[in-house]
């Protein structure tokens, strides 16, 4: 899983497929996340497929321990993470908890 900025969008992506994060998200509609101590609660709307792929593609430049089982490379074209958009759900992440939530992420 990996937060990704793309055009003032903060998204996250599951990088594994339907793992249970992602079917609760779904579910629920919000997602709950920690990391240093901190926890902050977000909406979360699963983009389609046409809007995913330029963030998967975002994605697949991070550093190679971060992004998992793309049959697109970072090279590839934005329509060839729009068909892969199936298996790496994307969700826009809409704070809940505060005014500033992204200053400890």
């Amino acid at each position: 899983m990996a937060i990704v900025e793309l055009e003032g969008r903060r998204c996250l992506v599951a990088p594994y497929g339907t793992v249970s994060w992602v079917l609760n998200a779904r579910a629920a509609g919000k997602v709950i996340l920690r990391r240093r101590c901190t926890t902050r609660a977000y909406a979360v709307r699963e983009l389609a497929s046409v809007e995913a792929g330029p963030v998967l593609k975002r994605y697949a430049s991070f550093p190679a321990p971060t992004r998992s089982a793309f049959q697109a490379t970072k090279d590839s074209s934005v329509e060839d993470f729009i068909a892969e958009a199936g298996r790496h759900p994307v969700f826009e992440l809409t704070p809940l908890d505060c005014d500033d939530p992204w200053s400890t992420l």
